[in-house]
């Protein structure tokens, strides 16, 4: 049995402060980042040339079963963070950190998914309030063989606001698999 040299769980620590992005029709608008780690289970080994890869967006249905309601022809390529370098490929030993999104909780809670930009065509993979939703990802390196699916659980929820949180929207991601 292959060893899948990457490991993907639960981030062990996450920002707690707001990023702001400067959008033509609305100045600048207060988003919460969220990134994902992608960690080298054999460091001494480094990974060359790395991409992650959306393939595939599962919607929840009434029965609470997730359906692939949301297809695409070619997978879509997401952005390394900081995305000023090297932003679609990247070598490393340990482990690098991908945007995964944003979410504008000043804005109706909105999810936007952070895929790199320069791949080109009308791609909008958007999570609404109300909505859960799951991203499958295959990341790639020239030294490795085979990708396995990984799943990242979306849900944009409806909350009540309270001191330490005083929007109406929350965004709650897990990797399930």
């Amino acid at each position: 049995m292959e060893q899948n040299r990457f490991t993907d769980r639960e981030p062990a620590q996450s920002d707690n402060f707001f990023n702001y992005v400067e959008t033509p029709h609305a100045g600048k608008i207060k988003v919460f980042c969220h990134h994902l780690r992608i960690r080298n289970r054999t460091p001494a080994q480094p990974v060359t040339n790395c991409r992650v890869w959306l393939v595939k967006i599962l919607d929840e249905n009434d029965r609470g079963a997730f359906d692939e309601t949301f297809k695409f022809a070619v997978p879509r390529l997401m952005a390394w963070a900081p995305r000023e370098y090297s932003p679609d490929v990247r070598s490393f030993s340990e482990d690098q950190v991908f945007d995964f999104g944003r979410s504008f909780v000043e804005q109706g809670g909105r999810f936007e998914i952070g895929v790199y930009e320069l791949q080109g065509g009308m791609f909008k993979g958007d999570c609404l309030p109300g909505q859960k939703r799951q991203y499958v990802f295959r990341i790639t390196a020239d030294n490795h063989v085979r990708a396995r699916p990984i799943t990242v659980e979306l849900a944009v929820e409806r909350c009540e606001p309270t001191e330490d949180w005083p929007y109406r929207t929350c965004t709650r991601v897990g990797v399930k698999s």
